[in-house]
C-alpha cells in the first residue's frame, strides 16, 4: 500500500468491507447468551460502558489509543449486544486500518476483545500517567481531567485541565486549568450527550478536581505501576 490518494481510497474501501462483515454476522449464539446472562445479573437494565481492547494496543511504540471505539451509558441486553458487534466491527475502523499500515503491524495478526463495564456517571473523568509523558520523569505523575465522562478528555473533544505531581514529595508542582468548553454527559435511559460551553471568564474557573483528590490519585499510581512492573 502506498500513501498516496488512491491508495487511501483502496485501504478505506477494504476498511468499510471488514466492517460490513462483522457486523453482519452479528454475535454467536453461545455468546450472545454468555452477555446476556452476565449482564441480567448486574441487575435491570444498568447502563454500562462497552469497550474496546485490541491485542496491538498499548504496545511499546504504538498506543492505539482511540483507535477502535467505545460506547458509553449502553441500556439494555439488545444494546449492549449491538454495542459489542459494532466494538468488533470497530477494529476495522478508517483510523485503525491507517494507523496499523504506518506502524507496519499485520492486519491479519490483531484481534479484538470486548470488556463490559457498569457505568459511573462520573463528575469528573480523564487520564492519568504514571510518569511524565512529555519529558520521561519516572517522579512526575501527570493528570488530565475534565467535567463529565472521559471521553472529552480521551477523543481530544477538550483542553482539560493539566496537573503534574512529584510523586517522591507528594506535591501538585504544576496546575494549568483547560477551557472546559465541551462536556460529554450520560443521558437518562442511554447514551450520551455533547455539551457545548461558553468560554469561561479567567475569574470564573476552578479546578475540576480538588488537590486532595489530585494527591490520592497519585497515591493510586505506584501500586498500578509495580502491578504491571512498568509506568503506566
Amino acid at each position: 500500500w502506498e500513501a498516496d490518494a488512491a491508495g487511501l481510497d483502496q485501504l478505506s474501501g477494504l476498511a468499510a468491507s471488514a466492517r460490513s462483515l462483522v457486523l453482519d454476522a452479528g454475535v454467536p449464539a453461545e455468546i450472545a447468551e454468555a452477555v446476556r446472562s452476565a449482564y441480567q445479573d448486574l441487575g435491570d437494565n444498568v447502563p454500562v460502558a462497552v469497550r474496546s481492547s485490541a491485542t496491538a494496543e498499548d504496545l511499546p511504540f504504538a498506543s492505539f489509543a482511540g483507535q477502535q471505539d467505545t460506547f458509553l451509558n449502553v441500556a439494555g441486553v439488545d444494546a449492549v449486544l449491538d454495542a459489542v458487534s459494532r466494538c468488533w466491527a470497530s477494529l476495522w475502523t478508517d483510523r485503525a486500518v491507517a494507523y496499523r499500515t504506518t506502524n507496519a503491524i499485520d492486519h491479519a495478526t490483531v484481534a479484538l476483545a470486548v470488556v463490559v463495564q457498569e457505568m459511573v456517571n462520573s463528575a469528573t473523568a480523564g487520564v492519568m500517567f504514571t510518569a511524565n509523558p512529555v519529558t520521561g520523569n519516572r517522579y512526575e505523575t501527570v493528570i488530565d481531567a475534565s467535567p463529565g465522562l472521559g471521553d472529552a478528555v480521551v477523543s481530544g473533544a477538550v483542553n482539560p485541565d493539566h496537573y503534574v505531581v512529584n510523586s517522591q514529595r507528594g506535591a501538585v508542582v504544576t496546575r494549568v486549568l483547560g477551557d472546559r468548553q465541551v462536556e460529554i454527559r450520560a443521558t437518562p435511559g442511554g447514551g450520551t450527550e455533547r455539551v457545548e460551553r461558553p468560554l469561561p471568564a479567567d475569574s470564573a474557573v476552578e479546578p475540576c478536581l480538588s488537590d486532595r483528590q489530585i494527591l490520592a490519585l497519585a497515591k493510586l499510581g505506584p501500586a498500578v505501576q509495580e502491578h504491571y512492573r512498568a509506568p503506566q
